[in-house]
């Protein structure tokens, strides 16, 4: 509990999750009632041990009922000593800034790291069970204990439990880019070889873990379309508006909301990577959120003070386009919500804006669109 406090009271940390909470209720990704930091400090409360990247500590916790030096803690341990090794070869420090980026790079440093402790995890698992030293009955009643406790997860609302998501999707892209099967006898070494390898050149996108040949396969590569942030915050200026926070959801959020809002996790089918994206989400190209204050100095100023936002989305097709629009709009009723058509393959979503400031957001980006590229060249904007 004390571990969890300290990482989430740190100034810049307390005020990137209060910006963070205002953009996820905005665009439907979590209820409006929901307090997004009780909400996660009680997921981690079932947590059975944690590496501390700043002390270079591993914690193991003694829970009541739980026996100290069982199966089931050894495999935690393992877990957690596979991030401390890691740390010295990958140097956590540096791919959590890069995780700063967005929510969308936050999910990618995470599946990495938490990939390569699934993958030797996985295979101690597998040479333990096959050993002969345990009784399979004891190991199963273990497992199902430890699921037990894990459950603040799979009862939480669908945005939170995508943290869920970067172990499987992790362990899956990196035994992709081992190209070993998890259940050979190379795959430890392969597997703690391909972190290095990702870690040299991060995947872009939630989009590049969830489908990992787009990123290990130079034949299918699939780079994010990335938007100029400043052309888009000129218009958003010139009508008044103040950006407060920019963000990147994903492909993995995308499908958290094109998925009924009240989905109930399955703990079984959830290690599957397929499980964590769906037909809406899929063609995912890029996306960019700006959360904004102000207005236009036109309208009343009794509502100035909350919260809107702008969200572009682009996609491979027009069709991914207007099959994420229909799920979107099925999945998410969101009154504040409209939007706005920027092209065949680029949607601009509203939230909280005026009509009058709407209509003049879209004369200036129909007239001049925001600029565009995908992997250093130019995205057509029409």
């Amino acid at each position: 509990q004390d571990f969890f406090d300290r990482s989430m009271n740190e100034e810049d940390a307390a005020d990137h999750m209060a910006k963070n909470e205002a953009a996820v209720k905005l665009v439907g990704l979590v209820p409006e009632d929901c307090n997004v930091r009780d909400t996660a400090q009680h997921m981690f409360s079932g947590a059975a041990a944690f590496y501390d990247e700043k002390s270079k500590e591993v914690s193991v916790l003694q829970r009541e009922g739980a026996e100290l030096g069982s199966f089931m803690q050894r495999v935690c341990l393992l877990h957690e000593l596979t991030h401390a090794i890691d740390d010295q070869y990958l140097d956590f420090d540096r791919l959590h800034k890069a995780g700063e980026a967005s929510s969308d790079m936050e999910f990618v440093v995470g599946a990495l790291l938490e990939g390569s402790a699934i993958v030797m995890q996985t295979c101690y698992i597998r040479q333990e069970g096959s050993s002969g030293k345990h009784d399979p009955a004891l190991l199963q009643q273990e497992m199902a204990k430890e699921m037990d406790e894990q459950k603040a997860f799979f009862e939480a609302p669908p945005y939170f439990t995508t943290f869920s998501a970067r172990f499987p999707t992790g362990s899956g892209f990196l035994i992709r880019g081992a190209g070993v099967s998890p259940m050979s006898d190379e795959a430890p070494a392969a597997g703690g070889r391909a972190p290095l390898k990702a870690a040299a050149d991060l995947p872009r996108s939630s989009e590049q873990i969830l489908h990992a040949d787009k990123y290990w396969d130079a034949h299918q590569r699939d780079e994010p379309v990335v938007i100029n942030d400043a052309t888009v915050e000129k218009v958003l200026r010139d009508l008044g508006f103040s950006v407060q926070h920019r963000d990147t959801f994903g492909e993995l959020l995308c499908a958290v909301l094109t998925d009924p809002a009240d989905r109930t996790v399955s703990p079984m089918a959830m290690m599957f990577p397929g499980y964590w994206t769906n037909d809406a989400a899929r063609g995912w190209g890029g996306d960019r959120f700006f959360l904004l204050s102000g207005q236009s100095a036109k309208e009343k100023k009794d509502t100035a003070d909350r919260p809107s936002g702008v969200w572009f989305t682009m996609w491979d097709t027009p069709n991914d386009a207007e099959e994420f629009a229909a799920a979107y709009a099925r999945c998410r009723e969101l009154p504040s919500r409209t939007r706005l058509h920027l092209n065949d393959r680029c949607d601009v979503w509203t939230f909280n804006i005026t009509e009058t400031d709407r209509t003049r957001l879209a004369e200036r980006w129909q007239a001049s669109p925001p600029s565009f590229e995908r992997g250093g060249q130019p995205w057509p904007s029409r």
